[in-house]
């Protein structure tokens, strides 16, 4: 069971990171605020 929660945690931060790195992206790609609207 502790193997499957480490798995799952790992996969939550992981993705975590990449979304939080594709807002970073976005605002260099994208600097138009009104694309947060």
């Amino acid at each position: 069971e502790s193997d499957a929660f480490l798995v799952c945690l790992n996969h939550a931060l992981s993705t975590e990171k990449e979304e939080v790195m594709g807002l970073c992206i976005g605002e260099i790609q994208n600097p138009d605020p009104a694309v947060y609207q």
